[in-house]
């Protein structure tokens, strides 16, 4: 089995907490990218400057930063990981970055010497991509460059659980002011933009503010500096209130969750309200912010350094609270593309294949899929074509028809009747059709529906060596009707029977019935998973299954801990079956592929 790939994400760690989100959505994109395959992640931060760390990596991802030579030591960083990378023959992407004009200087130079070299593969821009294009990159550059957001964006479904804990009102009255240290427009060669101006900016904003009604709170992003100026502010108004500085990025999501408006200095303070559905201003200190403006479509909510004015900027955030915007998917995506990308050219070739028993393993889920079209029929044509794909080992439903017969059919809803051709009255289709009903139809109009009878009658014989039947959340009569008709088929088949179940009061019915069948506990994410597992085990489980969302590697380990085999149910890529196999998954749900064409593709 070859090792998991290493993969060193370059980041900026600092107490502007918005690089850190930045960098938390990197890696969400970076683990969305790369399931089901597994890794190894290590952190690089930019201020240790240990570029001897790249050559014992696989690929190194710059999580956003900007490409220029001027103010921050971003150039030297890029310079110094590039240079080694290229040395070690590790590839290179470059995630949501930004870019400005090349400073035609040694530091450009260099720069532009090292953004031209083989091992950067991909490049994504957040804004001036025209930019990057002319000024830094050559003809000599192999890397592929796209356009995208900012990957801060992601950070709602980065701190999906964070947030997901926040309870603040949904028509928040409070408005956040997020305060940046008054020397960013000198800084940024905008001298004449004084502290005096800025504080009577700020004095200004809250003022209109209250007249309107609404509440108000400081917050930073965290940086000291932004810190000390907004205490120093605090004091001179002698009234309101400030958040604490954010330890950490969960923090400072939870303080701009709360707010219903924010007028911001930080650039990330804007997009992570925008990502979150908040509507926000802000001052443009760097052509950054007039890029990101724009690209949203509301370059009116960031004011030149000229036109700071406190009413007007109130007056901004009013119009944008009865008009607000909010990222959409078709934002968010082009990053998670990029990061696909950048893994398939990568990645791919670090998965484990050479030990797995493909035989053994796979396990045709509903009997199989048809043509790689057709699934969850539990049908005869399924049936018969997996057991020529060379599947022994078969998952399938079992549920009573109206006339209390068990048949094989998913559940009773709308999308069974829909592919039985069947049309039912309106609240019809969570009931069950009866048996003859059922037998009498046909899958999309050409496969054939099962009884359980049946079923035993058409595998007598066969190389059939584990049957997985799942129940649902059977009634006590419905699930010893079931019961009653394996046992009396059982002699069809020298296959062992193992029950799938959801619920372990129905493991504990089906040992107390004295029957030796095996018991496979469904676990399908709505518990706490060891309180789960503690139950499951102390009513007799000999087996868990997951559902592809519900699982994780931490679970096999508790599992493996337990000496119960796992069943993963719903695998039907390549990759997803040789995750779920270097696991340790015993049964791995598909019906997808052929057996012997998997079989050959894998093995010399």
């Amino acid at each position: 089995m070859k090792r998991k790939p290493k993969i060193l994400m370059v980041q900026t760690a600092n107490m502007n907490l918005g690089d850190n989100v930045i960098a938390d959505c990197n890696c969400r994109l970076l683990r969305l990218a790369m399931f089901p395959r597994d890794y190894e992640l290590f952190h690089y931060n930019l201020a240790s400057r240990d570029v001897a760390q790249i050559r014992y990596a696989d690929a190194v991802i710059f999580a956003g930063g900007i490409v220029k030579s001027t103010n921050e030591k971003f150039w030297q960083n890029i310079v110094e990981v590039l240079d080694m990378a290229e040395a070690c023959g590790v590839p290179v992407f470059m995630s949501g970055i930004g870019a400005e004009p090349i400073q035609e200087d040694e530091k450009g130079a260099n720069l532009k010497r090292t953004l031209n070299l083989p091992c950067l593969k991909l490049i994504t821009c957040r804004d001036d991509i025209a930019c990057l294009q002319h000024d830094y990159l050559t003809e000599q550059s192999s890397a592929e460059v796209r356009e995208v957001f900012d990957t801060a964006l992601w950070c709602p479904q980065t701190y999906r659980q964070v947030l997901k804990h926040t309870k603040y009102p949904k028509n928040s009255k409070c408005i956040g002011i997020g305060i940046i240290r008054h020397k960013i427009f000198a800084d940024y060669g905008n001298e004449q933009i004084t502290k005096e101006m800025q504080t009577r900016y700020w004095c200004d904003v809250i003022e209109n503010i209250e007249k309107r009604g609404y509440e108000w709170k400081l917050f930073t992003n965290g940086d000291t500096n932004d810190e000390a100026y907004a205490e120093e502010l605090l004091a001179l108004l002698g009234r309101g209130s400030k958040y604490p500085a954010p330890r950490n990025a969960n923090a400072l999501m939870q303080y701009i969750n709360s707010f219903g408006g924010v007028i911001g200095g930080r650039m990330h303070s804007n997009i992570i309200a925008y990502a979150l559905g908040i509507p926000s201003v802000g001052f443009i200190w760097n052509k950054k912010l007039r890029f990101w403006g724009e690209k949203i479509g509301h370059p009116e909510r960031f004011m030149e350094p000229e036109e700071m004015d406190g009413a007007k900027a109130v007056e901004l955030l009013s119009d944008a609270l009865h008009t607000p915007c909010k990222a959409t998917w078709a934002q968010r995506m082009p990053s998670l593309k990029a990061y696909r990308a950048f893994v398939k050219y990568i990645v791919c070739r670090e998965l484990p294949h050479e030990s797995i028993d493909l035989k053994q393993k796979l396990c045709a889920v509903s009997l199989g899929c048809i043509e790689q079209r057709y699934k969850q029929t539990n049908s005869v044509q399924a049936l018969n074509a997996s057991l020529a794909a060379g599947y022994v080992n078969f998952q399938t439903d079992i549920r009573l028809s109206a006339n209390k017969v068990p048949v094989l059919v998913k559940r009773w809803h709308e999308k069974t009747y829909k592919m039985l051709g069947i049309e039912g009255e309106e609240g019809a289709f969570q009931k069950a059709l009866s048996s003859k009903q059922f037998l009498k139809a046909r899958y999309f109009n050409r496969f054939e529906p099962l009884s359980l009878e049946k079923f035993f009658q058409r595998i007598e014989g066969k190389p059939i060596e584990h049957i997985l039947f799942s129940v649902g959340l059977p009634s006590e009569e419905n699930f010893r009707r079931i019961l009653e008709m394996c046992e009396a088929q059982r002699d069809k088949t020298p296959a062992q029977i193992i029950f799938v179940l959801e619920r372990c009061s129905d493991i504990a019915f089906l040992k107390a019935q004295g029957y030796a069948y095996p018991v496979m506990y469904l676990y399908l994410g709505k518990e706490d998973f060891t309180a789960a597992l503690e139950q499951a085990q102390t009513v007799g489980a000999d087996y868990v299954a997951f559902s592809k969302a519900a699982y994780d590697p931490i679970y096999q380990k508790q599992c493996d801990a337990a000496g119960l085999p796992t069943a993963l149910l719903g695998y039907e890529r390549l990759d997803e079956i040789l995750y779920a196999d270097a696991q340790g998954v015993r049964f791995i749900g598909t019906g997808f592929y052929d057996v012997q064409y998997l079989e050959r593709l894998l093995h010399d």
